[in-house]
């Protein structure tokens, strides 16, 4: 398998993402909710799985109520995170 790494905006990696020409958008840092939103909203049409590194889907974490009244009390980052496509079954 050859990996390949590459550093630019999210917003592109959602879209290589969303067209099948990338695999995975691993987040080691966390960032911004608002820096993602639209990209999670791309992610998920498209059937792109959003997992946090316990392997928990990230938007069912995000959409309970206790995340959302905690985002501001973090500065609204959001934890870091994984996007894949789930039918390549991917190891992490």
């Amino acid at each position: 398998m050859q990996l390949e790494f590459v550093s630019f905006s999210s917003s592109a990696k959602f879209c290589y993402l969303a067209e099948g020409q990338a695999d995975v958008y691993y987040r080691a840092a966390k960032i911004k909710l608002w820096d993602v939103a639209a990209g999670f909203v791309i992610a998920s049409a498209v059937g792109l799985k959003i997992i946090d590194h316990q392997n928990h889907d990230l938007l069912q974490i995000i959409m309970q109520k206790n995340y959302v009244q905690n985002l501001k009390k973090n500065q609204f980052t959001i934890e870091p995170f994984i996007i894949c496509d789930s039918s390549k079954n991917l190891v992490f």
